[in-house]
């Protein structure tokens, strides 16, 4: 049988001029109506306002921002209202205080708090239970999963939340409604599980998968 590792080390670190180009690079090349990812951890040496200042500055250059980071990063960021995040279940706890058991009508309490103070799309990865998705304008939340037969992933989520956050991404920005979105990112996530590599998936994976996701408006009533 083969043997897939997966090793994490730190990043390198990043100076005052660095951080200086990236500011330049980003003016240069984020236009209105463009969509930004921002994601991943930050490299030693990076101010702690960095996810904010990155947020608000695409926003003031025209963009739609999505935000997917961890810890006090995303609570940090989160702060400059992007139009979308995504937390999983201890990442939800942390940025609302509430303790979740990982039922759902928690974690859309908990989802929809996030939506309130202004943030547009919250999506909430919970692995093989399925992604939750809560809208802020209108207010609605969805179920979305898709059963993945005969994948053999040693480490089978990296690379999967950035898969779903991109397909969800692409989606949006090209005009399809959230549902249609959050199918195809979902049939992405899954993708990720029948290849070896992070976010490295097959179309026509994604594309039988997509024809396979169940998704389920989930009622509000539950919802404080």
């Amino acid at each position: 049988r083969s043997i897939h590792s997966y090793i994490q080390t730190p990043g390198y670190s990043v100076s005052r001029d660095d951080m200086l180009r990236l500011n330049r690079a980003m003016q240069q090349f984020i236009a209105p109506g463009d969509w930004v990812v921002i994601s991943g951890s930050l490299p030693a040496g990076a101010p702690k306002s960095t996810e904010w200042e990155m947020v608000r500055q695409s926003q003031r250059l025209g963009a739609t921002v999505v935000l997917d980071t961890s810890k006090e990063d995303l609570k940090r960021g989160l702060d400059a209202k992007p139009y979308m995040v995504k937390p999983d279940l201890r990442e939800l706890e942390m940025l609302t205080g509430l303790r979740l058991k990982g039922d759902e009508d928690g974690i859309v309490a908990a989802a929809l708090q996030i939506a309130r103070s202004g943030v547009e799309v919250v999506i909430v990865s919970r692995s093989a239970a399925g992604v939750i998705v809560a809208s802020r304008e209108p207010e609605r939340v969805w179920l979305a999963k898709v059963m993945v037969e005969g994948h053999t992933r040693s480490a089978p989520l990296v690379g999967s939340g950035d898969s779903l956050v991109g397909g969800i991404t692409y989606g949006l920005f090209n005009n399809k409604p959230l549902v249609e979105a959050l199918r195809l990112g979902v049939a992405c996530g899954a993708a990720n599980l029948l290849t070896v590599g992070p976010a490295k998936f097959n179309l026509g994976d994604v594309e039988r998968l997509a024809s396979q996701v169940q998704v389920r408006e989930l009622e509000l009533s539950a919802a404080p």
